[in-house]
């Protein structure tokens, strides 16, 4: 899937609760499939393409998940890739290191050229003082939010609220 090819976004694709972040990626892996839709979201064209498709639907509640650590990247690339983020003015923005947990595949066969730990933790640092000078609040270890647009069902969690867990990831 390219931008060009993307389904169109409207009230209608996507379910809007005014209340919640917009769910895009559960939309875009129902009508694309998994594989294309991470090839798909993962470019900057396509994410700065799906954010203005959500403007243009009157959509401005939306987050953008944006990892730091990853294989190759330095301090300059993660710092750029901030900027992008935060020029497609999401409401939310999680931003978080990729994370190799033991006893998982990915941690056993660990992807080549990722930053040391020094770099990553520089990133992080980096990264903090640009965010709060834009508007975002760092509400949780990762989540960072304008005023307002926190995610209130992870504020549950954290909170150790009640909530309700059906499915099988749910026990």
């Amino acid at each position: 899937t390219t931008a060009e090819t993307a389904p169109v976004i409207n009230q209608r694709a996507i379910t809007v609760d005014p209340s919640k972040r917009t769910q895009l990626l559960r939309h875009l892996i129902e009508q694309n499939g998994w594989r294309q839709t991470l090839v798909f979201v993962a470019t900057r064209y396509a994410t700065q393409h799906v954010a203005e498709k959500l403007r243009r639907a009157g959509i401005d509640n939306f987050n953008l998940d944006l990892m730091y650590g990853l294989p190759g990247q330095n301090l300059d690339e993660a710092l750029s890739d901030l900027r992008q983020a935060i020029a497609l003015q999401p409401a939310h923005l999680s931003h978080y290191q990729l994370t190799l947990e033991a006893g998982t595949p990915f941690a056993a066969l660990p992807p080549a050229g990722l930053p040391e730990d020094d770099t990553a933790e520089r990133m992080l640092a980096e990264c903090l003082p640009r965010l709060e000078a834009t508007g975002f609040h760092r509400y949780e270890i990762s989540a960072y939010a304008k005023a307002g647009a926190q995610c209130r069902h992870n504020l549950n969690y954290w909170r150790f609220g009640d909530y309700l867990g059906i499915g099988a990831g749910a026990s």
